[in-house]
């Protein structure tokens, strides 16, 4: 079940003794859907790059609802959207006969996996605390030689002498980054020592990390670097929203008869233009078995393109929205519009998929496919989700 970012915010609301009665009801409802096994909740990227605006004078309003996605998601998440791009070509590259192994991955993961693939901030987190332990073994009181090789650019070391600075630096490092010792012991330390390898350390590291309440902590708190999460898909909204102003001041006063052509030509020219979600993928983080060349042959290929799903679903919602913004009698285009595109991706890989009544209603209508699965008020939900499992 993909929920919407509003119902954590409700939920998030709810936990700070600030939501009515009936939120209260549903919340304990889902929860209790949950744990009986009968429904999952996986976060996403989007939704927790929208839910968690940061402000230092509102701290309890970020962690409350990074709380409410901890209660319901659990470690359940749906994959980077990036990820899943890659994904969906992988297994529709196998299912045309361009890939000889399908993809074992799927769309929902646990281990809190919702962000990118983070190998290189793992390895620089691993060269930190790495070269700290070397410089504790170095000035220790070991003997000469043990120190050189702690100096030297091996860094290789007993299990002993890792053990005894692991015991000094690992504190410092846990404080310094707000994680518990035991999951950098278990993470970076056991990769450093080689009961790890770094894929999987790294995913040990950052399912800690990626806990909603921790993350608030890394990301916000004592990450030095550029903070863009948050901003990222209400950015991609800005722009779409200026191109559909733009659009609707130059042929908003079209006569209604001129629509069927206007469509037509809509259909001729973004009918790929969800294709760019795949040109759009980063050469250095291609996995499950995606080469640049097959990139490349599904972005220029526009039957190959059209069969990739979230390419398939972006260039229906491009063709409804351009339809919608050249219609001086539409709803004015919003902001808002830019982040639903990217939460609509993963209404394929859901099996009930949660918007507000607005989008819900366009959704149904670029995306017919997926119509059945769009719920539109939170308060219907429970009863979907029960009518969903008595049909399976």
């Amino acid at each position: 079940m993909y929920l919407d970012t509003s119902d954590y915010s409700r939920f998030g609301d709810l936990l700070r003794g600030k939501a009515d009665p009936g939120d209260e009801q549903l919340y304990e409802t889902l929860l209790r859907l949950k744990e009986a096994g009968e429904a999952i909740f996986p976060c996403s990227a989007p939704v927790l790059g929208e839910l968690l605006q940061y402000d230092t004078d509102h701290r309890e309003t970020s962690v409350c609802k990074a709380r409410a996605v901890e209660a319901l998601a659990g470690e359940d998440a749906f994959i980077f959207p990036n990820r899943l791009i890659m994904l969906e070509v992988a297994e529709t590259a196998h299912n045309v006969g361009l890939l000889a192994q399908a993809p074992r991955a799927k769309a929902i993961t646990g281990q809190r996996y919702w962000h990118p693939n983070v190998g290189n901030a793992f390895e620089n987190l691993k060269s930190e605390i790495q070269s700290t332990i070397a410089n504790t073994v170095a000035e220790s009181g070991h003997n000469r030689a043990i120190r050189r090789a702690a100096k030297s650019k091996s860094r290789k070391f007993s299990m002993t002498d890792l053990a005894e600075a692991a015991d000094r630096v690992v504190p410092q490092f846990a404080n310094k980054w707000g994680l518990s010792e035991e999951g950098v012991r278990a993470s970076i330390v056991a990769a450093i020592a080689g009961r790890l390898k770094p894929e999987e350390a790294s995913r040990a590291l950052f399912s800690e990390v990626a806990q909603p309440t921790t993350f608030i902590g890394v990301y916000f708190e004592r990450f030095e670097g550029e903070k863009d999460l948050p901003f990222w898909m209400r950015d991609f909204g800005a722009q779409i929203q200026t191109h559909a102003l733009k659009l609707r001041a130059a042929l908003g006063d079209l006569p209604g008869g001129l629509r069927p052509q206007l469509q037509q030509l809509f259909r001729e020219k973004l009918g790929n233009v969800g294709a760019t979600l795949i040109k759009a993928l980063n050469s250095d983080d291609l996995e499950f078995g995606v080469t640049s060349e097959l990139v490349a042959r599904f972005t220029e290929d526009t039957e190959q393109s059209a069969r990739v799903p979230c390419s398939a679903t972006m260039s229906q919602m491009m063709i409804r929205f351009a339809l919608e913004s050249a219609d001086a009698t539409a709803p004015e285009p919003q902001r808002s519009t830019g982040g639903d595109f990217i939460h609509a991706l993963y209404a394929r890989h859901s099996d009930l998929w949660r918007g507000d009544r607005r989008f819900s209603h366009f959704l149904k209508a670029a995306v017919p496919e997926v119509a059945d699965r769009v719920v539109p008020r939170l308060s219907e939900l429970p009863d979907r989700i029960q009518r969903f499992n008595a049909a399976r």
